[in-house]
């Protein structure tokens, strides 16, 4: 999977969808920080590490690599779906991108942590659709990158404020866990939509003048 962070007000978003259209693959999916905050991901579900060259590379090119942020990753662990409201990425939802690095002691108990509480707490909460993890593979940033990605998709932000969003996020596990991280990063995003760069960014941007 192919992660590209970006802030939009600097971008030609038609040069961003030319830079994929001339390797013969179709638009990524787009999301943008929620509260008109400055960043917008792209995100390719399927990609390879000469993909990931070529096409950061094109970016660094028309953008500038003080612009645009490269990532390639893989899969790590099982995909956590609703089995009730099936997820859908053509449909409006949300997605939290939580990325980090904990410390070398403490990473098997991140990684436990994750899947036998965390994930499992967070699929009790309503309007929770998935979630997915990854391990990062390589990065263009010099300073690198966390070490592992989650993807959080929701249907609705109200979740946040439930007792059960609550009850996953304040527990003792959880807690000696996050206090051993050592790079960290989370982003709250909205789907804008799949194809059409240019035309679905300038669509976001009139709305928000």
């Amino acid at each position: 999977m192919l992660l590209i962070i970006l802030e939009w007000r600097s971008v030609d978003w038609k040069q961003i969808s030319a830079a994929f259209l001339r390797l013969g693959v179709p638009d990524p999916f787009l999301y943008s920080e929620i509260d008109n905050g400055p960043l917008s991901v792209l995100m390719v579900p399927q990609s390879t590490p000469l993909y990931f060259r070529e096409l950061s590379n094109n970016l660094h090119s028309i953008v500038g690599s003080n612009l645009v942020v490269c990532r390639l990753y893989k899969p790590y662990g099982e995909a956590w779906t609703n089995p009730v409201q099936q997820p859908h990425s053509f449909h409006s939802h949300y997605l939290v991108i939580n990325a980090m690095t904990p410390s070398v002691a403490t990473e098997t108990q991140f990684n436990d942590w994750y899947t036998k509480e965390h994930i499992h707490l967070l699929s009790k909460v309503p309007s929770w659709l998935s979630s997915r993890r990854f391990a990062l593979v390589e990065t263009t940033e010099e300073m690198g990158a966390p070490q592992y990605l989650a993807l959080h998709e929701w249907a609705d932000l109200a979740a946040f404020e439930s007792k059960e969003f609550l009850c996953a996020t304040n527990t003792t596990w959880r807690t000696e866990v996050i206090s051993q991280i050592v790079q960290k990063e989370r982003w709250v995003m909205e789907f804008k939509g799949s194809s059409e760069l240019g035309e679905v960014r300038g669509h976001t941007a009139a709305r928000n003048i």
